[in-house]
């Protein structure tokens, strides 16, 4: 091989074509002489080239899909984020207010019956009448509440009242409830249970058919979780619930891959959990005395990751919503689906008790915002960077807008977030500004229930002396127009691809904060081959039906070479309307050299 050149640049297969070519005429000339298109030589050297092409082509996609960066298979970035932190735990869910309804029937002196006043018990299910979208309830509601309203819904023809109609107030949750069996044979290690519905939102339970209970952890390693438990104290109107610390030896953790969620289990047998009676009692043959009290956390200490299940059957309860358009307008979700009421031990009558729980209604006073259930490949990346440098606490902006991301999925989503010190407030507070995403991936303003649970969730992450007020951010709604020139005479053609090359630009939504670049519409434009030069690109403000109503003075913003539009730091950008917002048009220049 001395003397023999090889370059090792060639990739693709016309420049190893050609290669080969001339290092088989140059080095055996004597053994093919003939090249031409249909002769054996030239087919193997075709072949040959077609195999390098294909292993440069792999090799390229392994390198990249091995980097989070260049990765562009979701499940490859899944896994290349899950390494720096992020967890996909489940969907995220649209939160909302609800008023509730039912009739109560009345005594004969004409007041209502206490007996008859019930509760309308968490995980009611709603639904929304033009989607068929499912709502649970959150919380029960207590029509016997002080604040719930009544008023006379029917009187009888001597004018006393028969039956009173009581309205209360709940927090609803979009998606459904479901169930699933899952049979285990023998003991596995890290044992892995798919969850079937590929829009799961939040793991309820898991027990097994021996009344065990598996708790959901961030990590394996984690052996306690904290169970709020009702309060039936006096004081229960104030604290509902009580923080109450269990130690889990039976534990698991969500994984995401393949387009599912999976429930990942320990790899430790039942074996792994320590006989109390070692720890208790005591033994003739032992010639010391173990400590008398007993230490929950002794029973579970191990060298491995939880106790795995086996010869057992899980039931998996779960919550997942039930179709892509969770949200719903003014009074469209009016639908009740299972009214689960819960009467004292006065309620006798049957007949009565059947026709309240028929008398329940439900209606929306205010929209629920839909939530995006897709989450772009590039958001993930951002999250998962940010998820490493945050290391789940809030110190600099960055960290902040990593912790909104990484939200716990069933409290919402949301879709940008920008923080920035109000310099102007006493405290010099900061604004944190969050905007969400619905189903047709437009922007739209987060529901208050949102903005609580991202204020709860932040609480427990941020420094202590940092004060965050949340808002909205404010939406301006823009319009592209641009004239290109070509010496192409299909200008149609010429048309189509700048009109897709500049929508791709639009398709990912812009931050909160960030300016609007013109000349990088220029510069698209001007790298397609075929436009010799772009003559124009205007920029306009959209508003009226379907955009959001903004005052923004587009020219007051845009900077003095003309290059981009300066966005406040509680505005955000966007094309809304991809196919009606971009206006082009192709200017055919007839050539006249000839």
């Amino acid at each position: 091989m001395s003397g023999k050149i090889i370059n090792y640049t060639n990739r693709d297969y016309d420049s190893l074509r050609k290669f080969l070519m001339e290092y088989a005429k140059q080095f055996y000339p004597d053994t093919v002489q003939d090249f031409s298109e249909a002769s054996p030589g030239a087919m193997l050297i075709d072949m040959a080239a077609l195999l390098g092409d294909t292993l440069a082509y792999y090799t390229d996609y392994q390198g990249n899909e091995s980097i989070l960066d260049t990765a562009r298979q979701i499940e490859n970035i899944h896994r290349l984020a899950k390494e720096k932190g992020y967890k996909d735990t489940g969907k995220p869910s649209a939160h909302g207010k609800v008023d509730l309804y039912v009739l109560i029937p009345a005594k004969s002196s004409g007041v209502p019956d206490q007996s008859y006043i019930a509760i309308l018990k968490k995980d009611t299910s709603f639904a929304v009448n033009q989607t068929g979208a499912s709502y649970l309830l959150i919380n029960d509601v207590n029509f016997a509440d002080e604040s719930v309203k009544k008023i006379v819904a029917r009187v009888n023809s001597e004018g006393i009242p028969t039956f009173f109609a009581f309205k209360a107030t709940g927090d609803v949750i979009s998606g459904a409830r479901y169930y699933q069996k899952v049979t285990v044979t023998t003991f596995k290690n890290y044992f892995k249970a798919k969850i079937n519905n590929p829009f799961l939102s939040e793991i309820l339970s898991v027990t097994d058919s021996n009344g065990n209970e598996y708790y959901q952890v961030d990590y394996l390693t984690q052996n306690v979780v904290y169970k709020y438990i009702k309060n039936t104290g006096y004081n229960s109107s104030t604290v509902p619930y009580v923080l109450a610390k269990f130690y889990a030896p039976r534990r698991f953790v969500i994984e995401y891959h393949d387009g599912y969620y999976y429930l990942v289990f320990g790899n430790g047998s039942a074996d792994s959990v320590t006989d109390p009676r070692n720890l208790v009692l005591d033994f003739p043959s032992r010639k010391y005395v173990s400590d008398r009290a007993l230490d929950p956390k002794n029973i579970i200490e191990s060298d491995k990751f939880g106790v795995g299940p086996s010869d057992t059957v899980l039931t998996i309860a779960y919550r997942a919503n039930d179709t892509r358009k969770i949200g719903a307008a003014v009074k469209q979700l009016s639908k009740v689906i299972t009214p689960l009421l819960d009467f004292s031990v006065d309620a006798t009558d049957a007949a009565k008790k059947s026709a309240i729980v028929g008398s329940v209604e439900v209606v929306n006073p205010q929209p629920i915002s839909s939530i995006s259930q897709v989450t772009e490949a590039e958001d993930i990346k951002y999250r998962a960077y940010g998820a490493y440098a945050a290391q789940d606490r809030a110190v600099s902006k960055d960290d902040y807008i990593t912790l909104c991301y990484a939200m716990d999925p069933k409290l919402g989503a949301v879709k940008r977030a920008n923080v920035y010190q109000d310099t102007n407030s006493f405290k010099r507070n900061l604004n944190l500004c969050v905007i969400g995403q619905d189903d047709d991936n437009h922007l739209t303003t987060c529901p208050v229930e949102l903005k609580n649970n991202l204020k709860t969730w932040l609480l427990q992450k941020k420094m202590i002396n940092d004060t965050v007020d949340i808002g909205d951010a404010k939406i301006i709604n823009l319009s592209i127009e641009f004239v290109c020139d070509t010496n192409e005479q299909n200008k149609f053609k010429v048309w189509q691809t700048c009109m897709t090359k500049v929508a791709d630009l639009y398709k990912e939504k812009q931050d909160i904060g960030e300016s609007f670049d013109i000349a990088k519409i220029y510069k698209t434009l001007n790298n397609i081959p075929e436009v010799i030069d772009t003559k124009k690109v205007k920029i306009k403000l959209k508003n009226g039906t379907g955009y959001a109503s903004s005052g923004f003075d587009v020219y007051a913003h845009l900077s003095k070479d003309g290059d981009y539009i300066q966005c406040p730091k509680d505005h955000i950008f966007e094309v809304k309307f991809i196919e009606q917002d971009i206006v082009g048009s192709v200017i055919w220049l007839k050539d006249f050299s000839l």
